[in-house]
């Protein structure tokens, strides 16, 4: 195998790395076209209203970019527009959803996080290539020798290059299920997260109920008193109110959008008490009762769960050092027996 094989290999690995870090810290720091605007709008609002003796003119509004947003960025863009074509569209709308529950991180979307796993796949591939240079390298002595290298290409390093020809295989793998594992986990947190903080946003919904509030001004005060998942939630749901959509529609939304049975059985409740006319404070307080009720016994299942989990620890860390502790001073004395 050539130096210079293996130095545009190398060169090849390092450029797709680099893409993928660019990306990534492109879409953590991006700010939006939109806010960019609204901040230069209130801060020339800010400058006019300092100089009240004159008229401030008024000038055209020049929105500059920095070099590398009209040159490496933007191909970088075009690149992940480009692989994103290729998405399956049966899995467009559940990247959708998963992302939305994420809150979407640096406004990335199911195309861009589909161009995200290929460029992961052929990092993958091209690590699980460098490992097994070794190996390739036979193959081509083989190939060039004939039947005369069979013997010693059989025999030179055969386990070495099993194993790691199993460990880029392992690679490639880890690889191109790393994003989908990520995302999968921070859903499980934001739903975690959601049905722990749900038992308590119930206790508020029903205490602005019984100050007077409606349930649309109950969930909208809810959404703006708690800043975390569930409080983002009430406010996306409020939101979509806002713009003409039904109260059961936004709420059926969020239910299958987050997709925790908890929230989809309360959605169901409040769907159904509004069909029918009840009072809407007295279905929260019995929603919120029950609530707490189920968030007791799950606390209590956690901790019954405790011991079991605790073996492990006690089998493989605790037990040993006591028996080392209790044994270890009689081993000189059975030896001294024994001998």
């Amino acid at each position: 195998m050539s130096s210079t094989f293996i130095i545009t290999t190398l060169v090849i690995g390092l450029l797709l790395a680099g893409v993928l870090l660019i990306f990534i810290a492109y879409r953590t720091g991006k700010t939006t076209d939109t806010t960019e605007r609204l901040h230069e709008f209130v801060s020339y609002q800010s400058r006019t209203k300092t100089n009240t003796n004159q008229v401030a003119p008024i000038q055209q509004q020049h929105f500059s970019e920095l070099f590398l947003d009209r040159t490496l960025i933007a191909g970088v863009k075009k690149l992940f527009a480009y692989l994103g074509k290729y998405a399956p569209k049966q899995t467009i709308a559940e990247t959708d959803r998963k992302l939305s529950i994420i809150r979407n991180p640096g406004n990335l979307r199911a195309r861009e996080f589909f161009a995200v796993r290929l460029i992961f796949l052929i990092l993958g591939i091209a690590l699980a290539f460098l490992m097994n240079l070794r190996n390739f390298g036979q193959f081509g002595n083989f190939l060039s020798r004939g039947q005369q290298g069979i013997g010693a290409t059989v025999q030179t390093g055969s386990q070495y290059s099993n194993l790691m020809l199993l460990a880029g295989i392992l690679l490639i793998i880890l690889f191109s299920l790393l994003p989908n594992v990520w995302l999968n986990a921070e859903v499980s947190k934001v739903k975690q997260r959601i049905e722990r903080e749900f038992p308590d946003a119930l206790d508020l919904l029903s205490v602005c109920a019984d100050a007077g509030l409606g349930f649309d001004q109950a969930m909208q005060r809810v959404g703006e008193q708690m800043q975390n998942a569930i409080g983002a939630e009430f406010r996306r749901v409020s939101s979509e109110m806002e713009v003409g959509v039904s109260r059961a529609d936004a709420l059926r939304n969020m239910s299958q959008r987050l997709d925790v049975s908890e929230l989809s059985s309360f959605v169901t409740i409040i769907i159904q008490s509004e069909t029918l006319g009840m009072r809407i404070a007295d279905v929260l307080h019995s929603q919120a009762e029950q609530f707490r009720i189920i968030r007791h016994f799950k606390a209590k299942e956690i901790a019954y769960r405790l011991p079991a989990k605790m073996i492990i620890p006690l089998a493989l860390l605790i037990l040993p050092a006591l028996l080392i502790v209790i044994l270890g001073p009689l081993i000189p004395r059975i030896l001294t027996l024994l001998g």
